[in-house]
């Protein structure tokens, strides 16, 4: 059968023109239409179709791959572990122990040197635990402790006891664990450091693959104690020379409520875990941490260093001017956690005295407040935040300028009504203040007592995208 013809080209230009009507025949008749023939068409897929198609297919084999190599590898270090469980740390090519360089280890207790214990208050809490002490005196020039290894967290205490002797110190060191063989690897050592410097260090090995048995029962935790002498009420504090924490993922917490400790220098460093002291009393104290809150009282004559990460600062700080030329500061610094100071400054002599501060934060509030200042005192303060308020109180013995900052919002000065004279001479009170720059974001000013000290202090307070207050 013949299909029928194509259209020719004024059919084409014609809708109402069927095909078939240029083929009439001289007497006029026109032929029986052709039965209509369909057409197969070939269906293309479209190009997009197929490259997303390919595409499922590459990430799906990807992400299949990256499964199984990630299996692989974590049962052949669980077999690897089973395998290798009971060989000895000191024999082993399997895993080491990281020291800190400069460091000598004197005296170790590792393996069944353990002593049996029930815990006592050690924390975290394990099903099992073991303990052993040592004894450092405390004319050393150091005393300083040290912890390393993976699979390890723990906890140091600093406390003092009448029944300890008064020229030593005692270090407890509880470890808990889920089984024996995990313990067995874990080894506390009696430390020693250039000249008279002494300490003790808990030590995890460190797989020299990179990747430690996974599972609760590899964990271990571990307790230092560190046990001064309580001198008593009626004498001075107990001095130490200096004292120094470097340990990893632990908890730190001096306890001397009645300030029978006394350290010439102190720096407590930790990370992923808080630092807290119910009373810290030196000349200079660093105190660093990172993941963890910083917490407690804190007193010195020179210098103090607050610093953490992504958690808050919230303390009571103490600091004591003792001569003209000795300019006590403080500086504490976090990021992403609000940080609270009460700042109390007092002066050897009763009046006068430098002080400089530094209080930074971000993307959380910022709150400094100062209970207490000496007359005829000198402050340099830099508070600082973003993205949330801001607000400082001043003490009213303080003379100097100010500078409050922010955006999208106004600064606000708060102006104490019936605030005396610190000197208690009956003067009047100065405040001056203004905007400047373009609207009222910046607000700039003095407050003053005697006009020669106008200028004598400087406080600078800024915030972004937040209210800022300061209160005079």
């Amino acid at each position: 059968m013949e299909s029928a013809p194509n259209p020719s080209p004024d059919a084409r230009q014609s809708p109402n023109t069927l095909p078939y009507e240029s083929y009439h025949d001289e007497k006029g008749y026109a032929p029986y239409p052709q039965p209509y023939q369909a057409q197969a068409s070939e269906v293309v897929a479209p190009r997009n179709t197929a490259r997303r198609r390919f595409r499922r297919i590459l990430l799906f084999s990807f992400f299949t791959w990256c499964m199984f190599r990630f299996f692989v590898r974590d049962t052949m270090s669980d077999l690897r572990w089973v395998y290798h469980r009971h060989w000895n740390a000191a024999t082993s090519d399997d895993w080491d122990y990281t020291v800190p360089g400069g460091i000598s280890l004197q005296e170790c207790v590792q393996g069944e040197e353990w002593s049996p214990s029930d815990g006592g208050s050690s924390k975290p809490r394990f099903p099992f635990y073991s303990e052993t002490s040592f004894t450092l005196p405390i004319s050393s020039e150091t005393l300083f402790f040290v912890s390393r290894g993976q699979r390890l967290i723990g906890a140091v205490d600093v406390v003092t006891s009448k029944e300890q002797a008064q020229d030593s110190a005692t270090v407890r060191v509880t470890v808990g664990y889920h089984r024996e063989e995990v313990r067995d690897l874990a080894k506390a050592c009696v430390l020693s450091r250039n000249d008279d410097e002494n300490g003790v260090g808990f030590f995890t090995p460190v797989w020299r693959s990179g990747r430690s048995p996974r599972g609760r029962e590899y964990e271990l935790g571990y307790n230092m104690t560190i046990i001064l002498p309580d001198v008593s009420s009626f004498s001075s504090p107990l001095a130490i020379k200096n004292f120094e924490t470097d340990v990893q993922n632990t908890f730190q917490h001096i306890e001397d409520p009645d300030h029978k400790l006394f350290f010439h220098s102190i720096s407590l460093t930790g990370s992923n875990g808080p630092v807290s002291a119910k009373s810290l009393t030196a000349t200079k104290a660093n105190i660093q941490t990172s993941n963890g809150p910083i917490t407690g009282i804190f007193n010195v004559t020179k210098s103090l260093e607050l610093k953490s990460s992504n958690s808050p600062i919230s303390v009571a700080v103490g600091l004591e001017s003792e001569d003209a030329d000795t300019v006590p500061t403080l500086e504490a610094r976090t990021s992403n956690g609000p940080l609270h100071a009460d700042i109390s400054l007092t002066s050897a002599s009763g009046t006068g005295g430098s002080f400089d501060i530094t209080t930074t934060t971000s993307n959380s509030p910022l709150r400094v407040t100062f209970s207490d200042s000496p007359v005829d005192s000198r402050l340099s303060l830099k508070a600082s935040t973003s993205n949330s308020p801001a607000t400082v109180s001043l003490h009213p013995a303080y003379e100097g300028t100010f500078t409050v900052q922010t955006s999208l919002f106004g600064p606000t000065l708060r102006r104490k009504s019936d605030v005396e004279d610190p000197s208690g001479e009956g003067r009047e009170r100065n405040v001056k203040f203004g905007s400047i720059g373009k609207g009222p974001r910046v607000l700039t000013g003095e407050v003053y007592w005697d006009e020669k000290r106008k200028d004598e202090g400087a406080v600078s307070v800024r915030t972004s995208n937040s209210p800022v207050v300061l209160e005079i």
